[in-house]
């Protein structure tokens, strides 16, 4: 199973049949591949609102809040990942958000498996809930990925990492490809007592030059006090950031070898000066 530490505040967090080929688009799932796979997630009938969101009547038994009905709709369907992930059969990733504390994200991810028209439920992974994932084929030709996520923590910190997520057998492995980062990145200043965060706009997407090869993370942090006169507390973490505010913008470079992804060798400058940026107080901007 892949989960996340849920002090880490940036981490490096990123079909089998012919017609799921290509990039991840949730919105290839019909609503009755949907329903089934709802089926399978919720152990019994879903339901679905007015708004189309399909959820479970109830906390099903291999969540935190088993058997609860919380807030509604209780445990619901946000996006579906088509691939072969484990192996090469017709799978999905489900992010399903509800039925988790605080502490697992509100949510996680389930690993679901089509044979004929009947949907299966593999395993599920609590915290996991990446709100956008690039498709990497790996040799074997099964499906890998990775995948942005953001999660607000307590202190008003929202926080964001990109998960490479692959194959380890029966289930499925992360990789977090900013352990070269140590303590990780914190969107607060270590210095307390001026207590400036670091807010941070962070996009990924592939390197045109090679499309199916590498991967590219576009980082910019700005540093700030949350508070203000004007709006009060604001939260530390992901906001608009000005061109004007920008302080630091780093672009890290990661290949994919049909088995791995790792940092490109010409990346690691780039990777110590955004450690150097994120571990320094800096100024009020």
């Amino acid at each position: 199973m892949f989960a996340h530490p849920l002090a880490v505040i940036v981490a490096l967090c990123l079909n089998g049949t012919a017609a799921w080929a290509g990039s991840v688009q949730p919105t290839e799932i019909s609503q009755t591949d949907r329903k089934a796979m709802m089926t399978a997630v919720c152990g019994t009938m879903p339901e679905r609102d007015e708004k189309g969101i399909w959820s479970c009547r109830s906390c099903p038994d291999y969540t935190s809040f088993s058997g609860e009905v919380t807030d509604s709709p209780t445990f619901h369907l946000r996006k579906v990942y088509p691939g072969s992930f484990t192996a090469h059969k017709p799978q999905v990733l489900a992010t399903m958000y509800g039925c988790e504390p605080h502490s697992n994200n509100f949510g996680g991810t389930a690993l679901l498996e089509r044979t004929g028209q009947v949907w299966h439920q593999l395993d599920f992974f609590p915290s996991a809930l990446p709100s956008e994932c690039l498709e990497f084929k790996a040799q074997d030709g099964l499906t890998t990925l990775a995948c942005y996520q953001s999660a607000e923590y307590n202190g008003g910190v929202e926080s964001a990492w990109v998960d490479f997520i692959r194959s380890t057998g029966t289930t499925l492995g992360v990789e977090d490809l900013f352990a070269g980062l140590g303590d990780r990145i914190n969107a607060l200043n270590s210095e307390w007592r001026d207590f400036l965060c670091w807010d941070w706009a962070l996009d990924i997407k592939k390197d045109a030059a090679q499309p199916e090869r590498a991967l590219l993370v576009d980082i910019r942090g700005a540093r700030r006090s949350p508070n203000s006169e004007e709006n009060g507390w604001v939260m530390c973490g992901k906001n608009v950031i000005a061109a004007s505010t920008v302080k630091g913008h780093f672009i890290l470079r990661y290949l994919f070898d049909g088995l791995s992804m790792t940092l490109d060798p010409n990346s690691k400058g780039e990777m110590s000066a955004l450690k150097a940026f994120l571990s320094t107080p800096g100024k009020r901007d």
